[in-house]
């Protein structure tokens, strides 16, 4: 794979172990300095994000699970507007970016539009999967971390979801005006705002895999303050409560 690329091994179980490739954080910055980023102001146009993307063999492997996906979004009954954000909308994805995909539903139907992407990614290829829910009814997420060490985000949010799209993003698909009842003009969120074990214990695996994509991308600084601020909430998460003061 040439002198930038570094093995990574990761295992889910002592039986089950596979080997694959991430890039170093030399391949990745040069990766990243070849892609403009896009105005945080503004959403890049379908045909131009494709155009970009296609090009850059760092993203291949996504670009092509997004492509397997854009149909199903495209012909589905259910689904009225899809966008991607993250790196990839900014314009700054590489090779271990995930996809971050934000599904609008039609009511009741969040289940059956998760379900119906999320099975376009056969089983073999998913090392680990954490799924969880939105404020509301009928919006379920899942988010997959795959043994090509790529990952994606798959979010459904139901008619009655509060959920706002910020910029940038690329517009995937959108009917009914679907979109544009959900815009945002405040800015995108960043990494600083992700709140460590949120979801405890069981997605464990999903942030120490955000730490892995810090680092290999040289950053190690934000893997740390991240992993200490880890630390504190899984210490705070398990600390015994105090009985109950016992009057006299």
């Amino acid at each position: 794979m040439g002198e930038h690329w570094a093995i990574v091994r990761a295992s889910q179980t002592a039986e089950s172990a596979t080997s694959t490739f991430a890039p170093t954080a030399q391949a990745i910055g040069a990766s990243r300095a070849s892609c403009t980023q896009v105005s945080q102001s503004s959403s890049m146009p379908l045909e131009e994000f494709l155009q970009r993307y296609d090009l850059n063999p760092e993203t291949k492997l996504q670009m092509t699970l997004l492509r397997r996906l854009l149909p199903v979004l495209k012909e589905s009954s259910v689904c009225l507007g899809a966008v991607l954000l993250g790196s990839f909308a900014k314009g700054l994805a590489d090779r271990v970016s995930d996809l971050d995909l934000v599904l609008f539903c039609r009511e009741g139907t969040g289940p059956e539009l998760l379900a119906s992407v999320a099975a376009l990614i056969p089983a073999e290829e998913i090392f680990s999967t954490f799924q969880g829910s939105h404020e509301g009814v009928g919006s379920p997420f899942t988010e997959l971390i795959l043994y090509n060490f790529t990952s994606i985000e798959i979010h459904t949010i139901a008619p009655g979801t509060k959920f706002t799209v910020k910029k940038p993003f690329v517009e995937l698909h959108n009917i009914e005006n679907c979109l544009e009842a959900r815009l945002s003009q405040s800015s995108a969120p960043t990494r600083d705002v992700l709140v460590p074990y949120r979801h405890g214990p069981n997605w464990l695996p999903w942030e120490l895999f955000n730490c892995l994509k810090w680092l290999s991308r040289g950053d190690v600084e934000t893997a740390k303050k991240y992993l200490v601020r880890l630390g504190k909430a899984i210490e705070a998460a398990d600390k015994p409560c105090a009985p109950p003061h016992k009057q006299n």
